[in-house]
């Protein structure tokens, strides 16, 4: 068993409350209104060309954002415990994904389906704080936006997620970055050795 359900509980209200100082009330409300996923690594929770109509909470494991454009895959973000995950276009408009989803390792998400997300919303707009996690979901950080060089990429990742070196794959990671994983691992190296 990868997480018990009191540890789920756990984990998701710990979530909710990086977010919002949510009542206790509130927090149970959410709770009882998610639906516990067990995924296997490389297990798909989201395909390209399916409509994305839920968030999912990381309560264990981790998941990766990625589309393939051009015959390569691109990573766009990794989502590590109490992190929220979805496709923020595909929610938003309920159109067909571009991107999908899939587990990096054994995984255990609770979905909240937008529908569920509405009813709780309906009910109390302090509910309306679930939102302010979307804006993050698609988005790749700005780490291949703004800093130009692959050094000042690899040392941001370094400064935000040093865990993610030992998680994930170079080839996942230098993706992610906009490198290519021979530059990464040169990133690595210059850096392991200054």
């Amino acid at each position: 068993m990868l997480q018990t359900e009191l540890e789920t509980r756990a984990t998701i209200a710990e979530a909710l409350k990086r977010i919002h100082l949510f009542s206790a009330e509130h927090l149970e409300l959410i709770i009882n209104s998610t639906k516990t996923r067990v995924l296997k690594k490389n297990e798909t929770l989201l395909a390209a060309g399916q409509v994305c109509d839920f968030t999912a909470i990381v309560t264990f494991g981790s998941l990766r954002l990625f589309r393939l454009a051009d015959e390569k895959d691109v990573t766009l973000n990794f989502f590590t415990e109490m992190d929220f995950a979805a496709d923020h276009e595909s929610f938003i408009r309920q159109k067909p994904a571009a991107n999908r989803i899939e587990a990096m390792e054994d995984s255990v998400v609770a979905l909240l389906t937008i529908q569920q997300l509405h009813q709780l919303i309906h009910h109390n707009p302090s509910f309306f704080a679930l939102g302010r996690v979307m804006e993050n979901w698609t988005k790749s950080t700005e780490l291949t936006t703004h800093l130009n060089t692959p050094q000042l990429r690899y040392e941001k990742l370094m400064q935000l997620h040093p865990d993610w070196i030992l998680r994930f794959s170079q080839i996942h990671l230098a993706s992610y970055l906009g490198m290519a994983p021979e530059t990464f691992s040169r990133m690595k190296r210059k850096s392991l050795f200054s």
